[in-house]
């Protein structure tokens, strides 16, 4: 199983245990064209799970980016929606979602679905642009 994470989310120790299972990082600060890349990832493995983080975790952002959607699109493969909600001190999944190429339709049904959860820093939240 491949998996991808951010390099500046974990520290030296976690990634190398992550790479050991076979994590890569992004290097953000770099312009990599990350979505087609992480397209073609799904296109060379019969197994690629690919977790994306929200916006606004670390600090206030305008809105959502939609790399997600158009990865999920371009791919063929189904957005899956976690949460972790502090308000209510839960978290889960919720439905799978496959991407039509209606990204407007798609990114208000996503919205709709996390309209009520809560952030660990509710105050960066954006709104899904």
């Amino acid at each position: 199983m491949q998996n991808t994470i951010y390099r500046t989310l974990v520290f030296r120790h976690i990634f190398l245990a992550l790479s050991w299972f076979g994590g890569t990082s992004i290097d953000r600060s770099k312009a990599n064209n990350i979505v087609q890349s992480t397209i073609d990832a799904f296109n060379c493995h019969d197994r690629l799970i690919v977790i994306i983080p929200p916006e606004g975790r670390r600090s206030k952002v305008s809105g959502w980016k939609s790399g997600f959607y158009h990865i999920a699109y371009g791919a063929g493969v189904p957005i899956g929606r976690g949460y972790l909600d502090f308000g209510r001190k839960c978290g889960g999944f919720g439905p799978s979602l496959y991407s039509t190429g209606d990204h407007d339709k798609a990114l208000a049904e996503i919205q709709s679905f996390y309209k009520d959860i809560k952030g660990k820093h509710p105050e960066n939240a954006a709104p899904i642009s």
